[in-house]
Order: C-alpha cells, then sequence, then structure tokens
C-alpha cells in the first residue's frame, strides 16, 4: 500500500526501524531551481574523458555514476565527483536511433537521453539483441525506452512492494499480467551516462509478465530486484517526439 520500512544495525547496537512511503519531487514542494547539483558534481558538466580528452558535457551530473566515452569508449567512474578510467570497451557496432543528448518529448514530458544500451539473451545457441535507451528529465526522473526489432516500449520504474508475484503471472495497480518470457540478459555494449555501476558483460534475469498494451518487467541481480511498467509506443510516436527524419 506505498509504504516500506527499513532496519539499520550500527555495530554492536540496538537496531532501528524506520517506516515511510514514496513520495515524488512535486510532492516534496522543491522549486526547480533547488535541485542543482552541488559544486563538485556541476564540475562535471563540462568534464573531458581521462583517456582522449573528449568532451562529455554530462546532462546529469548529480545522478551519474558510469559514464561510457562515446569517442574512444572508455567506461569510466564518476561515483566521488571526478571521472576515473575502468576499462576500454568496443566500439559500438551501429550509431543508435537516438543521438546522446538529444531530446524529444513522450507522454507530454521532455526528456534527454543519457544512454545507450545493447543488451541480448541467447537462446538455443542463437543471440537476441535488443536497444535501451536511458531517459532524463529534471523533475519527472529516469525513464527507459526499448526498441526490439522495431516494437518500442517506454518503461517507468515502479516500486516493487506494489507488485504482486504468483505463479506465471503478475499484478499491479489492480491489474493482472500473464507471464510472458523470462531470460537472463547480458549488457553487451554502454555509451552515456548511468545513474548505476553498470559494466559490459553483467548479467540479469529479466523476466516480463503482459496484458497488452502493458507490461510488468522485471530485473533480478544477486544484490536487487528492479520493476518497470511498460507502454507500448508506436515507431511513429518515437519519431515524431524527437523530430527524427528518414526510416526509423
Amino acid at each position: 500500500r506505498g509504504s516500506f520500512c527499513s532496519l539499520d544495525y550500527a555495530d554492536g547496537g540496538a537496531g532501528e526501524a524506520f517506516v515511510g512511503s514514496r513520495v515524488t519531487i512535486d510532492q516534496l514542494g522543491f522549486d526547480k531551481g533547488d535541485l542543482a547539483p552541488t559544486p563538485k558534481r556541476d564540475a562535471l558538466k563540462q568534464a573531458r574523458c581521462p583517456n582522449c580528452n573528449g568532451n562529455l558535457e554530462l546532462k546529469a551530473p548529480d545522478a551519474v555514476k558510469r559514464v561510457a566515452c562515446p569517442y574512444c569508449g572508455a567506461l569510466l567512474d564518476a561515483s566521488n565527483g571526478e571521472l576515473a578510467f575502468l576499462q576500454l570497451l568496443e566500439k559500438p557496432p551501429y550509431e543508435p536511433i537516438l543521438p546522446l543528448g538529444s531530446e524529444g518529448t513522450l507522454q507530454k514530458t521532455k526528456w534527454t537521453v543519457l544512454a545507450f544500451l545493447i543488451r541480448s539473451t541467447n537462446v538455443e545457441g542463437t543471440r537476441y539483441p535488443w536497444e535501451e535507451y536511458l531517459l532524463w528529465n529534471q523533475q519527472a526522473g529516469f525513464r527507459w525506452l526499448m526498441n526490439s526489432n522495431g516494437h518500442w516500449t517506454f518503461l517507468t520504474p515502479i516500486a516493487a512492494g506494489d507488485v504482486g508475484l504468483a505463479f506465471r503471472k503478475a499484478t499491479w495497480n489492480g491489474k493482472g499480467f500473464k507471464a510472458y518470457q523470462s531470460v537472463y540478459a547480458v549488457t553487451d555494449y554502454v555509451a552515456g551516462e548511468c545513474y548505476w555501476q553498470v559494466s559490459v558483460g553483467e548479467s540479469a534475469r529479466a523476466s516480463e509478465y503482459v496484458e497488452p498494451p502493458e507490461s510488468i518487467n522485471s530485473d533480478e541481480t544477486e544484490r536487487e530486484v528492479t520493476f518497470t511498467h511498460g507502454v507500448l509506443l508506436t515507431a511513429d510516436e518515437v519519431k515524431q517526439g524527437f523530430n527524427l527524419k528518414g526510416p526509423m
């Protein structure tokens, strides 16, 4: 019912329980000007890649933890407010449909493309890839836009406690969703800014429950499970929203 509890234990001391509820930026009443990053994080806006010296112009310096340089493919750590080289990634197999840093409007909100990922699964020896675009709005937060063989899905993060799971079924917001597929998804390529400590080769169990045109999706790693609510979009909606030219 929208509530959560955390249990905190100090070394050798008694535990404390904290009960709260999830709120939005609007509910907190912050002015947009209050959401500026700290001075140290703000300096990342004009950061340069320590590997190739390319100008990165980060869009969300207050939230970024990993940056994949689009010029040389270096994966950089930004968790301490400065960029540190981690590893050199392979060059992208092709250019993303939505360029990094581009802006577009979906669901009546203006979004900036922060990151581009290629993920895939292997079924009986056959590789099936898809694309994921990380979108960001300063007040609305993060969203995902997934492209699988020309089929686009707009994904909104939802609280794990709001999702009910049963045998081959998920429930959310009073709706039932049937199990569609569950695969191990591997991150093959990444470019741009990510709010988590992404690495190429990382794997997660990805499950999808559908009630067209909606879906509930989960990504499960050893540390956490995250859920998103998906809504199908047409290619024309994406094309118009991001003012794209030519075929998609």
